[in-house]
C-alpha cells in the first residue's frame, strides 16, 4: 500500500524525507505524500468544495428519504449529517487556508496544521454530538450516529468517483 502511495504521487523513496518530516511509520509517510502533493500542486479549492457539497447533498437525501418515515428519525439524520459537515469544514478552513502559498520550506509547520486540525475536528464533533443529544428531543441515536457514519465518509467516496478519470498510469513502458 505504501509503494501505492509513492507511485501514484511519483516520489522517491529518498524524496519522501526532503521536507524534513519525521519518519514515523505508515502515518507519517502518508502524511509526507499529501504534504508533497500540496507542496507541489497547491490547494485544490474545487476538490475540497467538491468534498463538502457531496456531503451537504448526502445530508439532505437522508434528511428528505427519512422524513416520510419518521420525523424523529429525520431530525435525528439531518444533525447527524450537519455534524459531519461543520466538521469537515472546520478542519479545511484549519489546514488548508494555512497550507495557502506555502513553500516546501514550511512542511513541518502544515504537518503541524494537519494534525492540530484533525485535533479541533474531534473536539468540535464531540461538542456538537453533545449539544445534538442534549437538546434534540426526543433524538434518535441510531439515524443521528448512521447519518454521521454515511456522511463522514462522503469525500472518500467523491473521490473514488470523481477520480475515476485521474487514473494515473504508474508502469514503465520500457519493461
Amino acid at each position: 500500500m505504501l509503494q501505492d502511495f509513492d507511485a501514484v504521487y511519483k516520489l522517491d523513496p529518498h524524496e519522501r524525507n526532503s521536507y524534513n518530516l519525521p519518519r514515523v511509520g505508515w502515518h507519517g509517510r502518508v502524511a509526507a505524500c499529501i504534504i508533497g502533493r500540496i507542496m507541489r500542486n497547491g490547494v485544490d479549492n474545487k476538490r475540497i468544495i467538491g468534498y463538502l457539497l457531496a456531503q451537504l447533498a448526502a445530508t439532505v437525501l437522508i434528511f428528505a428519504s427519512l422524513l416520510f418515515i419518521d420525523g424523529t428519525l429525520a431530525v435525528s439524520a439531518l444533525a447527524g449529517g450537519l455534524i459531519a459537515t461543520v466538521a469537515t469544514g472546520w478542519f479545511a478552513v484549519k489546514v488548508f487556508a494555512g497550507a495557502r502559498g506555502r513553500g516546501a520550506e514550511h512542511a513541518p509547520l502544515v504537518v503541524r496544521q494537519f494534525y492540530w486540525g484533525e485535533l479541533n475536528k474531534l473536539v468540535l464533533t464531540a461538542a456538537l454530538f453533545v449539544i445534538a443529544f442534549v437538546y434534540i428531543r426526543p433524538v434518535s441515536a441510531a439515524a443521528l450516529l448512521g447519518a454521521y457514519f454515511i456522511v463522514h465518509i462522503m469525500p472518500s467516496l467523491y473521490e473514488l468517483i470523481a477520480g475515476a478519470g485521474r487514473v494515473v498510469n504508474t508502469r514503465n513502458n520500457n519493461e
